[in-house]
């Protein structure tokens, strides 16, 4: 298998500058679904992945929906 240079996009962001194949991607998603572990072996907490999956930033519903004013 051959390796693939990293590459440095730092113009368009965290986002883009992900270097990433399908496996590490489905790995990712596997620990996720396991609760933190990957192969047997605890990756992450399962307190640190609850926070992962905690909202960040908690939005109004529906944000045309002011509260009435007496």
């Amino acid at each position: 298998m051959n390796n693939i240079p990293f590459r440095d996009i730092p113009t368009i962001g965290p986002a883009g500058s992900i270097n990433s194949n399908a496996l590490d991607m489905a790995n990712w998603l596997t620990l996720h679904l396991n609760g933190g572990e990957l192969g047997g072996e605890r990756i992450v907490s399962e307190r640190n992945l609850a926070e992962l999956h905690k909202r960040q930033m908690v939005c109004q519903l529906y944000p045309w929906k002011f509260a009435e004013t007496p």
